[in-house]
């Protein structure tokens, strides 16, 4: 199973949580002084310290699936399916929001924007994959067409 410093570089790779630039796995109590933009695991919940109270974090994978994934095939598709859930996730929130409130309200516009950028990650990370996985293994040659009278046939 990845540990938690593997699965911690796959959700600061896809913001999830959205936000945080560190995360610490804590046991025992929370710290007194907690750091800004740092989410804490703290009894397998993610938590951050807002104001005068730690609040808990809504994520939008769970540690089990990005070990799966992780341990699959490594970071780059551990990131590129997070991504393509994180999607998944935001559109179904995106299509209560807009039932709920029968308009575009300010939250459905953050969420599409949220959704947006998602998307263009995805295509960031889709395309690192890829080039890991094609420099991967051996290659046994090359299957071009032959050219055959000045073209293709």
């Amino acid at each position: 199973m990845a540990t938690f410093s593997e699965i911690k570089e796959v959700r600061l790779r896809v913001d999830d949580p959205d936000g945080f630039i560190d995360i610490q796995d804590v046991t025992g109590d929370l710290p007194g002084s907690p750091v800004n933009q740092t989410a804490y695991r703290h009894e397998g919940l993610y938590k951050y310290h807002d104001e005068n109270e730690w609040v808990t974090l809504n994520l939008y994978v769970s540690d089990t699936r990005l070990g799966v994934w992780f341990d699959a095939n490594g970071e780059d598709y551990a990131c590129v399916k997070a991504i393509k859930q994180i999607i998944a996730k935001l559109g179904k929130e995106i299509r209560l929001k807009r039932s709920d409130t029968g308009a575009e309200s300010t939250e459905w516009t953050g969420l599409q924007d949220l959704l947006r950028y998602y998307e263009n990650l995805l295509a960031e990370f889709q395309e690192d994959y890829e080039e890991s996985v094609s420099k991967a293994g051996p290659r046994w040659g090359g299957s071009s067409a032959p050219e055959i009278s000045g073209g293709n046939v």
